[in-house]
């Protein structure tokens, strides 16, 4: 299992490239979804958010999904957190 800390957001949503989140509500794209609790990395933020999922263990899956909720949506359903090594 990874494991992960809690951290505060880059303030200028730029920023958040890079970042790994951890969803607080079940991600949903057109193929498929995951549980809240699984992380992801930011490849794309601005008005839309791109993210990817963490490569599954067993298979390497990895679910890619958007999401073009505002700033503060987007904080309420996600945690930025911190991999730790």
């Amino acid at each position: 299992m990874t494991e992960y800390s809690k951290i505060e957001p880059p303030c200028k949503v730029d920023d958040w490239v890079g970042c790994h989140i951890l969803s607080k509500k079940i991600v949903r794209n057109g193929l498929g979804e995951l549980p809240a609790g699984t992380i992801f990395i930011i490849t794309s933020s601005g008005i839309t958010k791109h993210f990817q999922s963490l490569p599954c263990k067993c298979c390497g899956f990895k679910l890619m999904a958007t999401s073009r909720n505002k700033k503060e949506v987007f904080l309420s359903d996600f945690d930025f957190v911190e991999i730790i090594k």
